[in-house]
């Protein structure tokens, strides 16, 4: 199975414990914003995926060519 975005996301909050509220806290967004990212229901901004990066330690060039496919997926369906 291929990673998806919002799976990096939920997997990599969920390693550290963390809940949505908290990280959304942390990243001063909305929890549904968060909710609906994990979901993949919704794209995040350039701020939002830098945020993330630093927030979960995640590689930002990864996360942000995952958000770039999610993008193009979804507009192709």
């Amino acid at each position: 199975m291929s990673e998806t975005f919002g799976r990096l996301i939920a997997d990599r909050r969920h390693v550290k414990g963390w809940t949505q509220t908290y990280l959304a806290r942390v990243l001063g967004i909305d929890r549904s914003y968060l909710a609906r990212l994990e979901a993949g229901e919704r794209g995040a901004s350039a701020q939002t995926l830098e945020s993330l990066s630093r927030a979960l330690d995640l590689d930002l060039g990864h996360l942000t060519r995952l958000a770039a496919r999610f993008e193009r997926e979804r507009d192709a369906a």
